[in-house]
């Protein structure tokens, strides 16, 4: 076998995570020298069970069949890269626990540019899912490189406003073959093309629960800032902020309501110290970096349609919360004909949005 093939062999023995390669190594030097090892010599390393024995010696009797499945990769345009290659990631090898391998679909993140992860609750509530995609939009348009887990909720909604206009990255908690959730397919596709899908764990592994805090360190180890939007009191996403603390990353959030059950997670890590982010323009201040012209002040309104003076009336009396049209027509004292069709203009100019039938509320 050539080298290449010694590690994805080692990185395919079933059960034995990047946690025991690492063992191994430290021991054995080289993927070559360890695959000589036998059963026996296995069972005096720490943490080694019965069953990675039996795993062992499985792995040695297919060792072909495992090595045909690395000549397949090409053919999904999975790409294995190994710690060792110069285009490794070098923010990941600062880690104590960097990964041995990863498998890429797409490409990985320039090393050149900034990243940011954005991440956040799954059960978002929807001014959660504007500021993901409102901030992924504009610090793409600045060439910030969104990070990210592709998990429903903050950070889909972070990736799918970063490829508006960048690239996005997505750390996989399942091989990179696999979309997860299936929901998330048209995203999954979408991030090859426009970005890359990464994986430290082997193809067709499926998205066990606890697979994903493993491979959250890679997501912060990866980005330069994390920035969380919606975490509840406990959330995988504070698991996420510890381990980039450990990884002396910064941790930013974007504060909530003290009474939203979404926002106690990113209340308490302020009162820890966090970086409070209320602004795109905060987010390059705190990276040192240039904004884009087209970023700076929230310009989205620069980029709307101009209002008419009757759809400026309307629009005073329509804020960030849901409003029903009966208590549109009490405010603005006017005939319900004229009012809907302003309200309709002001759908169609993106100014605002219709959640619920009758009920309106600001388009941020």
């Amino acid at each position: 076998m050539t080298h290449r093939e010694y590690w994805y062999w080692l990185c395919n023995v079933p059960g034995f995570g990047n946690a025991k390669i690492r063992k191994l190594i430290e021991r054995y030097k080289t993927p070559e020298q360890i695959f000589e090892v036998g059963a026996e010599q296995i069972k005096q390393i720490p943490y080694i069970r019965k069953k990675d024995c039996e795993s062992w010696e499985w792995a040695k009797k297919n060792s072909e069949k495992i090595v045909r499945k690395y000549h397949e990769l090409e053919e999904k345009h999975i790409e294995f890269i190994i710690s060792e290659d110069s285009d490794y990631p070098i923010r990941l090898k600062q880690l104590y626990d960097y990964p041995f391998s990863l498998y890429v679909k797409g490409k990985l993140p320039d090393q050149t540019l900034p990243s940011v992860a954005i991440i956040g609750a799954r059960a978002c509530s929807e001014y959660g899912r504007e500021m993901a995609y409102y901030f992924g939009q504009r610090l793409a348009k600045s060439q910030i490189q969104i990070i990210s887990g592709m998990a429903v909720g903050i950070d889909a909604w972070g990736q799918k406003g970063a490829l508006q206009y960048g690239n996005t990255f997505a750390v996989l908690g399942t091989g990179v073959d696999i979309c997860y959730p299936s929901e998330n397919i048209a995203l999954y596709m979408q991030i090859q093309k426009n970005g890359g899908l990464l994986s430290e764990f082997p193809v067709g592994m499926q998205g066990f629960p606890h697979l994903f805090p493993i491979r959250n360190r890679i997501i912060s180890g990866l980005s330069d800032l994390i920035l969380i939007i919606e975490a509840r009191k406990k959330s995988g996403s504070l698991i996420t902020a510890d381990q980039a603390l450990e990884q002396g990353k910064d941790v930013c959030v974007i504060p909530g309501r003290i009474t939203d059950p979404l926002s106690v997670g990113c209340n308490d890590l302020i009162k820890n110290g966090a970086g409070i982010i209320t602004d795109p323009e905060d987010v390059l201040e705190w990276l040192h970096c240039k904004s884009n012209d087209r970023l700076i002040h929230n310009n989205i309104e620069e980029i709307r349609p101009k209002l008419t003076s009757q759809e400026q009336y309307v629009m005073q009396f329509i804020t960030e919360d849901l409003i029903h049209l009966e208590q549109l027509l009490q405010k603005t004292n006017v005939p319900i004909g004229y009012l809907i069709t302003q309200l309709l203009q002001l759908e169609i100019k993106n100014y605002i949005e219709q959640p619920v039938k009758n009920y309106y509320k600001k388009k941020l």
